[in-house]
């Protein structure tokens, strides 16, 4: 079986990335910094446990 591909970037396309395999864990954080970085109420994180890619 092939591993799991998981791409995706920011939000003005600047940065890309590309994931192979699932990530270790994901974790979802909801502290002031990650608020503001994201406009959002919380921030979405991943740590890849192989390969990943920016561009």
């Amino acid at each position: 079986m092939e591993a799991a591909i998981f791409e995706g970037g920011g939000f003005c396309g600047g940065i890309r990335f590309r994931m192979h395999g699932r990530p270790v864990f994901i974790h979802a954080c909801h502290c002031k910094d990650c608020q503001r970085r994201t406009g959002d109420a919380f921030a979405m994180n991943g740590l890849p446990e192989n390969a990943c890619n920016f561009a």
